[in-house]
């Protein structure tokens, strides 16, 4: 506000307590990203997928859980819970507590049957993460790897703990679409398969729509976009790939690639210097439509 810059989160979500801090601060435009509803969720549904795939042996790597990370933290919980309810899991305690546990927590089914690590702690520079995920590896093998954030930075360890044990290890990622994980899908470990497994994370073009924020307010229609003044708070969830075709064709929609999933057209529909009805419901409307569904209607329609 002191130098006048417009501002909008283009890829995240605040607390409610800072939202209310913010919400009529003119110069604040607003937010996109998943709710915490959603984020959860992608625990449960990445735990779901590896326990159809007759996983017994997890490990969870945590990342910022432990250091206030809120969404690593709610992604744990879910896993944990979805652990607990399908696989008879016991939890020593509530699973949102041990989601932010700063040591290396083992936990069995009461018939030893599932058993489950967590790894707190990031794997960058050298981070507590590498060292709590080489004590996890020590202690048996390992079926599914879950990881509440990106991989990249220690798949050398899990490929060393497949050839250790002889067999494979599920691997899965809360992440993005990004480039990174684009290479690792088209890559195949010791047992012919990717390296990482499953994906489910946000886009590149969700960024869309907080561009369209910004154009608004610096031609000075905020109200295209903010309803009685306060700041926009708009939610999308997220896409998952669990094997390279679908990746590529996510990654294409995401990068734009082939078409991207909020189109030039798309976003001047919405901004008020091109289209006279743009307004906050149709910002919304917009927005919030982000499935892989919604996407593609999007492209077809306009094709």
């Amino acid at each position: 506000e002191k130098d006048e810059v417009y501002y909008a989160l283009g890829s995240n979500t605040i607390s409610d307590e800072n939202y209310e801090a913010v919400k009529d601060n003119p110069y604040y435009m607003g937010s996109v990203g998943p709710k915490l509803e959603d984020v959860y969720q992608s625990g449960c549904d990445m735990t779901e997928y590896f326990l159809d795939k007759g996983a017994k042996n997890f490990v969870i790597m945590s990342g910022g859980a432990s250091s206030g990370n809120r969404l690593h933290q709610v992604r744990t919980w879910g896993m944990l819970n979805t652990l607990e309810e399908k696989a008879g899991l016991v939890l020593t305690e509530e699973a949102e507590t041990l989601s932010t546990t700063e040591e290396v927590t083992k936990l069995s089914s009461e018939d030893s049957s599932v058993q489950v690590t967590i790894c707190p702690g990031y794997t960058e520079q050298d981070g507590p993460g590498l060292e709590n995920l080489s004590t996890a590896f020590a202690d048996g093998n390992c079926d599914a790897l879950m990881s509440a954030f990106h991989v990249s930075t220690y798949l050398d360890k899990i490929a060393d703990k497949e050839k250790e044990q002889n067999s494979n290890i599920l691997v899965g990622s809360i992440d993005s679409f990004t480039d990174g994980n684009y290479e690792l899908f088209q890559e195949k470990d010791m047992f012919g398969n990717p390296p990482v497994d499953y994906v489910q994370g946000k886009y590149a073009s969700l960024a869309g729509p907080a561009f369209a924020m910004i154009y608004n307010a610096i031609t000075g229609n905020q109200d295209a976009v903010k309803e009685n003044g306060q700041a926009a708070r708009l939610y999308q969830g997220f896409w998952t790939a669990t094997n390279e075709k679908d990746y590529e064709e996510l990654y294409g929609y995401a990068t734009g690639i082939y078409e991207n999933a909020y189109s030039c057209d798309d976003l001047q529909g919405v901004i008020r210097v091109f289209d006279d009805s743009a307004t906050p419901e149709k910002f919304k409307e917009l927005t919030e439509s982000y499935s892989v569904e919604d996407a593609k209607a999007r492209i077809f329609d306009e094709e």
